[in-house]
């Protein structure tokens, strides 16, 4: 199935150096974005993921310093995270960016990226991710997106995908690779119209997702982990900022 799903997903993808970039600018400025609603359905999709025993009832506390980023130049608000981490420990090190999704936020991400010569992991664009490889199945197979969605093997399935993406390549690679592909699609308005439901409910999957892809990584590495705060407990680290 999973085999299925990845085939599915490579034959759209066609794009050119300059198309990659141009669909990844379009989806960072709107066009795939969470919709208003994302706060409340992530905490209704956590509730879910802790029903199904994907996740526990009761994550870790963790204290995230606030960082005043309104009407701050990008490079301004790095900065002050920078100096609150102060020198990068050798090793595995993730920063977490906590806060709704906004061309001010993908700003400072990309100003730290660079600073940092960091990989990103965008958990918005793993749902995103999600909902297209399913949308494609649920309209091939006849099924609704709810229907696809309420079914663990697809689920799993998806997720699956997902890291056979990534097979021979970073996660961040594969992130951006994903977010270009998504963006030249002509599902847009499809996507974004089910997104919600993958939100609800594939908030354990994605979740078990990042935590298992960060386990792997070796050697030094920096990695960017932007979310909502919701998603973000279950992921352990002492890097933790609320934007």
């Amino acid at each position: 199935l999973a085999l299925l799903l990845l085939l599915l997903w490579k034959d759209i993808a066609f794009l050119s150096g300059r198309q990659a970039l141009t669909a990844s600018k379009q989806t960072r400025h709107g066009l795939l974005q969470l919709p208003a609603q994302g706060t409340e359905l992530v905490e209704k999709g956590l509730q879910l993921a802790v029903q199904k025993g994907l996740l526990p009832d009761a994550p870790k506390s963790q204290e995230a310093t606030f960082v005043p980023a309104a009407g701050q130049p990008a490079a301004t608000v790095a900065a002050q995270i920078l100096s609150e981490i102060g020198d990068v420990p050798n090793g595995r090190c993730v920063i977490l960016l906590q806060g709704e999704e906004s061309p001010e936020k993908a700003a400072i991400v990309k100003e730290l990226k660079q600073v940092l010569q960091a990989e990103v992991w965008s958990l918005d664009t793993f749902f995103r991710a999600m909902t297209f490889m399913l949308l494609t199945f649920s309209e091939q197979s006849g099924s609704s997106m709810e229907s696809v969605l309420q079914r663990p093997e697809m689920l799993a399935a998806g997720i699956e995908m997902i890291e056979e993406m990534g097979e021979g390549q970073s996660i961040g690679a594969m992130a951006e690779q994903a977010e270009a592909m998504m963006g030249m699609s002509s599902d847009t308005e499809k996507l974004a119209e089910n997104l919600p439901l993958s939100l609800e409910y594939g908030q354990g999957e994605v979740i078990n997702f990042v935590k298992s892809s960060l386990e792997k990584l070796k050697g030094d590495a920096v990695v960017i982990l932007d979310g909502q705060k919701g998603s973000l407990q279950y992921i352990d680290t002492p890097y933790r900022f609320q934007l």
